[in-house]
């Protein structure tokens, strides 16, 4: 798989699709409650289409495709996968709630269980700021120590969910906390470099995009 270019025309004609989108403002409502103001923010979720973007870019066609978001918190992008026929997982320290496909899970010590039943069958894994370059330098400014001990452990269990050419999205503020010595280590080769996307004339985020090697 060669390095593809992030398309910004795509990019624009998704993020109108999905945020006006009834089928959207539906799973939106569903997750809208008074001790979480942010899931009811419908310009909030506007920072996850640059994900569906490379999705579409790198497999066309998500229905059937076996996602894994890490870090979802409350799980509205994840439903709307899952609404456009994805098979969708999600992890998250504290999730907004817990089903047969949304886990109470840390990365860092995944469920055994988890990854022998889902070994190698991970079409996407993506994430947004949960491997944040900055989160993880604040944390380790205010704490002493970084908030992962083991990061090449992080990234040979997303290797070891991956299928063959499965492909690890990072969308982050100022880039993933992982360095690219890391990332070849444990087996990923990068397919598209890093993108800076615009949401206001001051709020951006990094999008980048590795594979697991061949």
């Amino acid at each position: 798989m060669n390095c593809i270019q992030f398309d910004n025309k795509l990019y624009k004609k998704l993020k109108r699709k999905v945020l006006n989108s009834k089928s959207f403002k539906v799973i939106l409502k569903k997750y809208r409650d008074p001790h979480n103001l942010i899931s009811g923010k419908l310009e909030y979720w506007g920072y996850y289409i640059p994900i569906l973007t490379v999705i579409y870019q790198l497999k066309k066609d998500i229905k059937g495709k076996k996602i894994l978001e890490i870090g979802c918190s409350v799980p509205v992008f994840l439903e709307y996968l899952r609404f456009l026929g994805a098979e969708v997982y999600g992890i998250d320290i504290e999730p907004y709630i817990t089903n047969n496909h949304i886990y109470k899970m840390n990365i860092e010590d995944m469920n055994k269980k988890f990854i022998k039943e889902h070994k190698g069958s991970f079409d996407i894994i993506y994430q947004r700021l949960t491997f944040s370059k900055l989160y993880d330098e604040e944390h380790e400014l205010k704490k002493g120590k970084p908030r992962f001990k083991n990061k090449n452990k992080i990234l040979k269990t997303i290797n070891t969910l991956l299928r063959p050419n499965g492909v690890l999205i990072l969308l982050d503020d100022r880039g993933s906390m992982f360095s690219l010595k890391q990332f070849s280590d444990n087996g990923f080769a990068k397919c598209l470099f890093e993108v800076p996307v615009m949401f206001t004339k001051k709020v951006w985020n990094v999008v980048t995009v590795y594979r697991k090697a061949e």
